[in-house]
């Protein structure tokens, strides 16, 4: 049997172990995301696929945040269906897959 006598430090240290784990979980999965992502963009010269990035941070409230970013200037266009390698919207696509397969449904698209 665990006796606790202070909880009040045992709550804090608690979360502090809660909170390492949880940005090293989230990065873990958005680096899957990712890497489903690199598979699925369309190549050609390799840039588009080169440009994927993800970044750990948090939000104006403190949140933590993942954010998946690919800054190649014609990400846009190749995710509208102007290459005949990948269908139309394969970034939603691909994220609507590695949603499913986490078991998430919470998800914001920019």
């Amino acid at each position: 049997m665990i006796r606790v006598t202070n909880i009040e430090a045992e709550l804090k240290r608690v979360k502090k172990e809660a909170q390492k784990e949880v940005p090293t979980e989230l990065l873990k999965q958005a680096n899957k995301i990712k890497d489903a992502l690199v598979d699925a963009t369309p190549v050609d010269t390799g840039f588009a696929r080169s440009r994927w990035a993800t970044e750990l941070g948090r939000n104006n409230e403190g949140d933590i945040q993942v954010s998946i970013t690919n800054d190649a200037p014609y990400i846009e266009d190749l995710n509208r269906g102007t290459s005949q390698q990948a269908p139309a919207r394969f970034i939603e696509l691909t994220l609507s897959d590695q949603l499913k397969q986490a078991g998430d449904d919470v998800i914001e698209y920019e």
